[in-house]
C-alpha cells in the first residue's frame, strides 16, 4: 500500500513539474500578449463602425498586416520594420496610381466596356513588374520579406479591380493602402505603449549572457586541468555546442544596434567595441578547451609546480571575479528589468516604485589585472628555465594552455579597461544615438540567409540540379586580403577580356548570367505563378466572379509564402503545417461565431482568448510556429470578412459557413500553388543542399589555412605584419564559414522530414563530418591566433622546417581540402592513389619538436608558448581533416582499378 502511495505521489508531482515547466517566464508573457493585444485591437477597429468607415472597404488588410508585423521587437528595430512596411506600401501604391492612369489611358472611349484588352495588357504589365521586383527584393534581402508583401497586396487588388472599373479612380488604390497604414500604425503604437523594449537593453542582455557561458565554461575547464578530475570527459562536441551558439547570436545582436536609433547612455561605435573584445575571447577560450582535450587523450597528468600553480589559480580567480564586475557593470548601463508588480501595473510602478541599484564597490580593477597577469609571466618564465622538454610533444600541451590563458587574461584585461572608461567618461543620463551607416548597408542582411533561401555552391554544373547562385560574388567580396586587391579566379572557358569588343560580349555574358541567380529565376517563378492566378480578372467572361468573391487572395497567399527554400520544409512546412492551419482557422471561426451568433463585443473577448493561445503556441514552438500563424492568417481573414458582409444587409442563414469556405478554398489554393512553383524547374532537396555546402566549407577552409600558411611565409624582413583591413578580412571569413556550419546543421536535422525514397540517407555519418568541419574551423583559427602571436624569433625556425619539406605538409592538406571538395560537388569517388596527411602529419610535428631542440637558448623567449600552441594545433588539426576524409571516403567510395581490370579480362 505504502509503495501504491508514493507511486501515486510521485506521479503527481511529476504532472506538476511537466505543468510548471510548461509556463512561460514572465518576459515571454509579456511577448505573448503584446502581441495578442495588437491583433485584438486591430480587429476591434473592425467590427467598431466607425473606425471600419474610416479604415475603407479593406479593412481585413489591417488586422493581416498587424499579425505579420509582430509588434514584440525592440523599438528601434521595430521603427525600421515599419519603416520598411510603409515605404513598401507607398511605393507600390504609388506604382498602382500610375498603372492605372496609363490603363486608363489606353482604353478606346468609343468602347462602353471598360473591360478592354489594351487596359488589361497595361494593367498586366504593371502588375508583373511590381511582383517581378517584389519577388527579387524578398530574395535579396530577407529581412523585407514581409514589408514588400503589403505593397503585393495592394497591387494584386488595385491592378485587377482597376479592370472592370471606368475612368481613373485614384480612389481604389487608396481603399487598399489605408488599411495597411492602419495597421503599421497599430503595431507601432502598441510595441510604443505597452512594455516598450529597446535595442539597447536586449543586446546588453545578450553580452551578459555571452558573457556568463563563457566565464562557466573557463571555470569549468580551469579546474578540470589543474585538478585532472577523473570524471571530467571533454569532447570538440561539447567544446564546439558550449561557444558558438553564443557568438551567431551575439554577432547578429551587434548587426542590430548598428544600424538603429539608440536612446542609451552608450554609443553603437561603443557597443561595437564592447562586443569586438568579448568575441576575441572565443579562440583562447577554445584553446583552452582544446589544451583539455589532448592533455586527457594523452591521459597526462604531470603536475605543476607549487609556485606556477599558485599562479595560475590566482589568475584564474582574477579572471572570474573580473568577469563577474564586467557583467555588473554592463547590467548597469541598461534600464532594470521590468519586475512582475511593474509588468501588471504598467507603466507606474515602472516610475515611481523602480528605484536604480546603488553603485557597487569593485574589486578587481584594470591595475590589480595588470599587476596578477604580470605575476603570472613572471612564474611562467621561472618554470620554462628550470624545465626540461623531456616528452616534447605533450610537454606542448602545457604551453597550449599557457598562452591561451594568457590570451584570455589580456582579454578580459582589455575588456574591463574599457568598461571603467565608459563608466567614467559616458553620461549618466541617456541620449539619443543615430547610426552612422550608409543607405546601401542599412538594406543589407544581418544574418545568414542561405539556409532558408536554398542558394546553391556552384551554378555552372547543372542548371536542373542547381537553381543557380550569387555566391561568387559574396566571395569576391570577403575573401580579399587588401583594398585593392582581390581574388579574382580565371575563366577556363576563355582568356581575361583584352578588347573593346572582348570587354563589350563579357558584359553581356554577365548580365545574361545574372538572369541564372537565384533571385531572378526565383522572381520569374513568383510571377509566373502569381499571374496565371490573376489571370481572371483580365478576361471578360470571369471578371465579374473573380473579383466579386475576391479571387485577389489566391495569388497574395502564394506570394506571401514563396520562398526559394530547398529541402522538404517547403512540403512539411507550407503544405502539411500550412493546410492545417488553415482548415482549423476557418473551423475555429465558424465556432466563435456561432457561439457569440455575431456579437462584436463577443467576438472580441473569444479572440483575444485564441489569439492569445496560438501566439503561445508561435513563440514556443519553432515546428508549430508556421501552424500558428496560418492559423490567425485564415481566422482573422474570415472573421473580418464574415462581418463585414453580415452588417452590409447581406445577411444569410449560412453567411459565417459561406464566408469560411471561400476563404479557406483561397488560402489553400495559394498554399498549394507556392508549393507547385517551388517545384519547378527540379526540387532541390535539403540533403543535395547539405552535400553541396559541405564541398564549399572544405574550399572555404583550404582558403583559410592557405592565408595562414602566406602571412608566416612572407614575414621576411622588412615586411609588414597583417594589416586591420586584412585581419578583419580574415576574420569575416571565418565567421562566413561559421554560418556555414550553422546552416549545415539545420539541414541535418531537416533531412529527417524527407521520406527514403531512393535509399536510406547517411545520416550518421553526415552528422560526424560536419562535426569534423566544425573543429576544423575552430583549430584554423586558433592557428591564425598564434601566428600572430609568433615573433621573428620562432618565425624563420617555422619557415626553416616548411622549407625543409619543400612545402609537402602545407600542399598535402590544401590539397587534400580542395580534393575534398570537388569529390562532395561532383560526387565523383576518390582516387585510389592518394598521398595520405597522416604520415607527413607526424613528420612535420617531429620537425617542430626538433627545432626546440636546436635552439634551446629560445625557449625561454616570451612567444615561445604560442610557438607550442601553433603545433599543437596544427597536429590537432591535421587529425580531424582524416577523420573527415574517412568520412567521405564513406559517402562517395574510392575508385578500384583492379575491378576494371577484373571486368576486362
Amino acid at each position: 500500500m505504502d509503495d501504491v502511495e508514493a507511486l501515486s505521489h510521485h506521479e503527481i508531482n511529476y504532472f506538476f513539474a511537466r505543468l510548471k515547466s510548461r509556463i512561460p517566464s514572465l518576459p515571454l508573457i509579456r511577448t505573448i500578449l503584446k502581441a495578442s493585444v495588437a491583433v485584438t485591437i486591430s480587429l476591434i477597429f473592425v467590427l467598431v463602425d466607425s473606425t471600419r468607415h474610416a479604415i475603407g472597404p479593406a479593412s481585413t488588410l489591417a488586422t493581416l498586416s498587424t499579425l505579420l508585423y509582430f509588434p514584440v521587437k525592440p523599438i528601434a528595430i521595430h521603427m525600421k520594420a515599419t519603416l520598411q512596411g510603409t515605404l513598401s506600401a507607398a511605393i507600390g501604391g504609388t506604382w498602382c496610381l500610375l498603372g492605372n492612369y496609363l490603363a486608363n489611358l489606353a482604353r478606346d472611349p468609343a468602347v462602353a466596356s471598360p473591360i478592354q484588352p489594351g487596359a488589361c495588357a497595361v494593367s498586366g504589365i504593371f502588375c508583373s513588374i511590381l511582383i517581378f521586383v517584389i519577388a527579387y527584393v524578398r530574395s535579396r534581402y530577407p529581412q523585407m520579406a514581409f514589408a514588400t508583401v503589403f505593397a503585393g497586396m495592394i497591387g494584386s487588388f488595385a491592378l485587377t479591380q482597376n479592370v472592370a472599373t471606368p475612368g481613373f479612380k485614384p480612389s481604389i488604390t487608396i481603399n487598399f493602402m489605408m488599411p495597411v497604414l492602419f495597421g503599421t500604425a497599430i503595431s507601432l503604437m502598441v510595441n510604443l505603449f505597452l512594455w516598450p523594449e529597446d535595442a539597447f537593453s536586449s543586446h546588453i542582455e545578450v553580452l551578459s549572457k555571452t558573457l556568463a557561458e563563457y566565464n562557466a565554461f573557463f571555470e569549468e575547464s580551469t579546474v578540470s586541468y589543474l585538478d585532472q578530475q577523473p570524471n571530467t570527459t571533454a569532447s570538440f562536441t561539447q567544446l564546439r555546442t558550449r561557444l558558438q551558439s553564443k557568438l551567431i547570436h551575439l554577432v547578429d545582436s551587434q548587426h542590430t544596434v548598428e544600424y538603429v536609433v539608440l536612446f542609451s547612455r552608450l554609443s553603437q561605435k561603443d557597443l561595437h567595441q564592447i562586443t569586438h573584445r568579448v568575441k576575441e575571447m572565443r579562440t583562447p577560450l577554445h584553446g583552452i578547451g582544446v589544451g583539455l582535450i589532448c592533455r586527457q587523450k594523452k591521459n597526462y597528468h604531470e603536475k605543476l609546480d607549487s609556485e606556477l600553480d599558485k599562479a595560475t589559480q590566482d589568475l584564474i580567480t582574477a579572471c572570474s571575479a573580473a568577469m563577474q564586475e564586467c557583467i555588473q557593470r554592463l547590467d548597469g548601463f541598461r534600464i532594470s528589468p521590468r519586475s512582475v508588480y511593474s509588468t501588471i501595473f504598467w507603466p507606474f510602478p515602472r516610475l515611481f516604485v523602480s528605484t536604480r541599484p546603488k553603485p557597487k564597490a569593485y574589486t578587481m580593477s584594470f591595475e590589480k589585472m595588470e599587476n596578477v597577469i604580470a605575476q603570472y609571466e613572471k612564474e611562467t618564465k621561472k618554470w620554462r628555465n628550470k624545465t626540461e622538454m623531456k616528452d616534447k610533444v605533450i610537454k606542448q600541451v602545457d604551453y597550449l594552455f599557457q598562452f591561451n590563458l594568457l590570451g584570455y587574461a589580456n582579454s578580459i584585461q582589455s575588456l574591463v579597461s574599457l568598461v571603467e572608461s565608459l563608466d567614467v567618461t559616458r553620461p549618466n543620463k541617456r541620449r539619443l544615438w543615430f547610426p552612422s551607416v550608409s543607405i546601401k548597408k542599412w538594406f543589407q542582411p544581418s544574418v545568414s540567409n542561405k539556409s532558408q533561401w536554398g542558394q546553391q555552391v556552384n551554378p555552372q554544373i547543372s542548371l536542373t540540379e542547381s537553381i543557380g547562385s550569387s555566391i561568387q560574388k559574396e566571395q569576391e567580396e570577403e575573401m580579399f586580403l587588401t583594398r585593392t586587391e582581390r581574388v579574382c579566379p580565371r575563366d577556363p572557358d576563355v582568356d581575361a577580356p583584352v578588347t573593346r569588343r572582348e570587354r563589350f560580349f563579357h558584359m553581356i555574358y554577365r548580365i545574361m548570367d545574372g538572369f541564372y541567380s537565384i533571385e531572378a529565376v526565383f522572381a520569374f517563378k513568383t510571377t509566373t505563378g502569381f499571374m496565371l492566378l490573376s489571370l481572371p480578372a483580365y478576361l471578360p467572361q470571369s471578371v465579374d466572379w473573380f473579383t466579386g468573391w475576391g479571387g485577389q487572395w489566391v495569388a497574395n497567399t502564394l506570394l506571401m509564402w514563396m520562398f526559394p527554400m530547398a529541402g522538404m520544409f517547403n512540403f512539411t512546412q507550407v503544405i502539411i503545417l500550412g493546410l492545417m492551419g488553415s482548415v482549423s482557422g476557418c473551423i475555429l471561426s465558424i465556432v466563435l461565431w456561432e457561439i457569440v451568433r455575431g456579437n462584436p463585443y463577443g467576438i472580441a473577448a473569444l479572440s483575444f482568448l485564441t489569439i492569445t493561445s496560438f501566439q503561445y503556441l508561435f513563440f514556443t514552438s519553432q515546428i508549430y510556429s508556421y501552424l500558428s500563424v496560418m492559423t490567425l492568417y485564415t481566422y482573422l481573414m474570415v472573421t473580418t470578412t464574415g462581418y463585414q458582409t453580415a452588417v452590409s444587409g447581406a445577411l444569410e442563414n449560412d453567411i459565417i459557413e459561406l464566408a469560411a469556405g471561400k476563404r479557406m478554398v483561397f488560402v489553400v489554393l495559394g498554399i498549394i500553388c507556392s508549393f507547385l512553383v517551388n517545384l519547378v524547374p527540379r526540387p532541390v532537396t535539403g540533403r543535395v543542399e547539405l552535400r553541396k555546402r559541405v564541398a564549399n566549407t572544405f574550399k572555404d577552409l583550404a582558403t583559410l589555412y592557405g592565408i595562414i600558411f602566406a602571412d608566416i611565409l612572407i614575414d621576411r624582413p622588412g615586411t609588414l605584419y597583417p594589416s586591420l583591413n586584412q585581419v578583419k578580412a580574415f576574420r569575416q571569413l571565418a565567421l562566413h564559414i561559421q554560418r556555414q556550419l550553422k546552416d549545415q546543421e539545420t539541414y541535418l536535422r531537416l533531412s529527417k522530414l524527407e521520406p527514403p525514397l531512393r535509399g536510406q540517407f547517411p545520416f550518421a555519418t553526415y552528422q560526424s563530418l560536419i562535426e569534423k568541419l566544425n573543429n576544423m574551423a575552430d583549430l584554423v583559427e586558433g592557428m591564425a591566433y598564434t601566428a600572430r602571436s609568433l615573433d621573428k624569433t620562432w618565425k624563420r625556425p617555422l619557415i626553416a622546417v616548411l622549407d625543409q619539406g619543400k612545402f609537402d605538409y602545407v600542399a598535402c592538406l590544401l590539397t587534400v581540402m580542395r580534393q575534398l571538395s570537388a569529390t562532395m560537388i561532383s560526387k565523383m569517388p576518390l582516387p585510389p592513389y592518394m598521398i595520405s596527411p597522416d604520415d607527413l602529419k607526424h613528420q612535420f610535428s617531429e620537425n617542430l619538436c626538433r627545432v626546440i631542440s636546436e635552439y634551446p637558448e629560445q625557449v625561454h623567449n616570451d612567444t615561445f608558448p604560442s610557438y607550442c600552441a601553433y603545433s599543437v594545433a596544427s597536429y590537432t588539426f591535421t587529425q580531424e581533416l582524416n577523420d573527415a576524409a574517412a568520412c567521405i571516403e564513406n559517402l562517395v567510395g574510392v575508385e578500384n582499378p583492379q575491378q576494371w581490370l577484373y571486368m576486362h579480362i
